[in-house]
């Protein structure tokens, strides 16, 4: 049987501009920026972040997908999450990317019930793990049996199997921005345009800042 997971975290929320109205809630006071679009959400690194609930159309499972945004801080030592979907714990199904400037990274992985994957794309310059304070557009997409990881015209990829989430919504969390569930590896910067797509868009797609 499925259970709907209640929802305990409240606060403002910023609208889902697609069809699925997966509204995300806005914790602490980010503050709103020029975005790499638009406006942005800059946090501070203490408390800021941003939830998306649990709903049937954010759970990928097995199929393709894109998870993309525009990333903009300055480096610092620690690790910094950007997302984080799903699960935590070392068997647990999830997905997440973390900003990794003390190994001049920025550092993706996938736990699916088929086994763990790692992606990882250096900074060319090796030097800031792409915390130059300039905007990056970072993308985890998969399609088929393949996983990438892309940063601007980088990338890696890895062979990857399996599901990312249950088939019911029992236990099953959220997406947050920012933070992880545990409320470590905060971000310090700026984010904007966050995007699921329920297929791998092309390359000429996630640029084209166009709603699909």
């Amino acid at each position: 049987q499925a259970h709907e997971v209640s929802d305990p975290i409240t606060g403002p929320q910023t609208p889902d501009s697609s069809v699925h109205c997966v509204n995300a809630k806005v914790l602490g006071s980010p503050a709103v920026v020029a975005g790499r679009y638009g406006t942005g959400l800059q946090f501070d690194g203490t408390d800021d972040a941003a939830y998306l609930p649990y709903r049937p159309s954010i759970a990928l499972g097995d199929s393709d997908f894109t998870v993309s945004t525009w990333v903009k801080y300055s480096a610092t030592t620690a690790d910094q999450v950007i997302f984080w979907a799903y699960g935590t714990g070392a068997t647990e199904r999830s997905m997440w990317l973390r900003a990794q400037p003390s190994k001049d990274r920025f550092y993706g992985y996938l736990q699916t019930d088929s086994g763990a994957y790692e992606l990882s794309v250096p900074d060319p310059s090796a030097a800031a793990g792409f915390g130059d304070n300039a905007w990056h557009l970072v993308t985890i997409r998969r399609s088929g049996n393949t996983a990438e990881l892309l940063v601007d015209d980088n990338r890696s990829s890895t062979p990857v199997a399996g599901s990312l989430t249950y088939g019911d919504t029992f236990s099953v969390d959220g997406i947050r921005l920012g933070v992880k569930p545990d409320g470590t590896n905060r971000f310090k910067g700026a984010l904007d345009e966050f995007r699921i797509h329920r297929r791998a868009l092309t390359d000429s797609e996630l640029t084209g800042n166009v709603d699909f």
